[in-house]
């Protein structure tokens, strides 16, 4: 008796961003960071049992897409190292969208069950 098992995968970056942006005045600064990415990811995975009865096939797309945006406030504290005091707030959202699709097969055609 035997099985049959085979599996693909792909892994691609759709879209990916970085941005800063810093603006002084004396000892004060504001400061704004953006970062967004999508990352893409798809599988696929078939099974056939013995004798060749029985199979199964699934299909998996993952999609992830991650936003995070932060503004910043900063005071240059005196001495001889520059040293900022930051506060900041920031907005972070996470998307996780999946997609499975199975399908199973009876038994093949000619193929007996014992």
């Amino acid at each position: 008796m035997s099985t049959r098992d085979s599996a693909t995968s792909s892994r691609t970056w759709t879209r990916a961003s970085w941005a800063r942006s810093e603006v002084r005045r004396g000892r004060w600064g504001i400061i704004l960071d953006g970062l967004y990415f999508k990352l893409r990811d798809q599988g696929a995975r078939s099974w056939q049992g013995p004798g060749g009865i029985g199979s199964a096939t699934g299909d998996l797309d993952v999609t992830t897409t991650m936003q995070m945006y932060q503004l910043s406030a900063a005071y240059r504290l005196g001495g001889g190292v520059p040293t900022d005091l930051i506060v900041a707030g920031r907005y972070t959202q996470l998307d996780l969208d999946l997609n499975l699709v199975a399908t199973t097969g009876g038994l093949s055609w000619g193929a007996r069950a014992a």
